[in-house]
């Protein structure tokens, strides 16, 4: 350990009198942390901007900007939280919002949601409105797709869903008959 620091308040301090400086640095040039905080309940690393600069940054060339986890079922791995009560400016960008998803990857998505869980009844993407709408999608070519397997989906028709449909077509074709003998004993009779 090079520097240890300790003190009821700030451990250690650093501090940049220059624009582009920064305060505190922390490298690593293995597969260690630059910067590490850990706290037993509190928060473990918090960046604060009073202006309108960014509080939290993560930049990688190959992996991951930002990266949240949690092992609790009762939390997020990443949470995100807009407390403004005003509305978005209309000349303003996509503001307002909890979190905010944007990618340049043409076959990829701004927010991708996914659920592996071993029961297979998890939900990938979810939303929910109190007053407004809970799920709201716009687009050029279509608002919203549906990505099932087009195997798996033409193997359940296969199986059930056609049967249903075989059954009801045969129904359907007795009553017709049902009918039409009727109309023409019906018939018969009446000459």
């Amino acid at each position: 350990m090079a520097v240890y620091g300790e003190s009821e308040q700030q451990g250690v301090l650093g501090h940049s009198t220059s624009d582009t400086g920064t305060g505190v640095f922390g490298n690593s040039v293995g597969n260690g942390f630059g910067v590490r905080g850990e706290s037993s309940n509190g928060i473990a690393v918090q960046g604060q901007s009073f202006g309108d600069g960014i509080s939290v940054k993560g930049v990688s060339n190959s992996g991951d900007g930002v990266q949240g986890a949690s092992s609790s079922s009762s939390r997020n791995g990443v949470f995100g939280r807009n407390d403004a009560t005003d509305l978005v400016p209309p000349d303003g960008g996509p503001g307002g919002n909890g979190v905010f998803g944007f990618s340049m990857v043409p076959n990829a998505s701004g927010v991708f949601g996914a659920n592996n869980s071993a029961g297979g009844n998890g939900i990938g993407v979810a939303g929910r409105s109190a007053m407004g709408i809970g799920i709201f999608g716009s687009g050029g070519r279509l608002a919203l797709r549906d990505m099932i397997d087009s195997s798996k989906k033409a193997e359940f028709a296969t199986n059930e869903d056609m049967r249903k449909v075989k059954d009801c077509f045969d129904t359907t074709l007795w009553l017709i008959f049902l009918l039409l003998a009727t109309l023409i004993i019906r018939l018969y009779f009446m000459h």
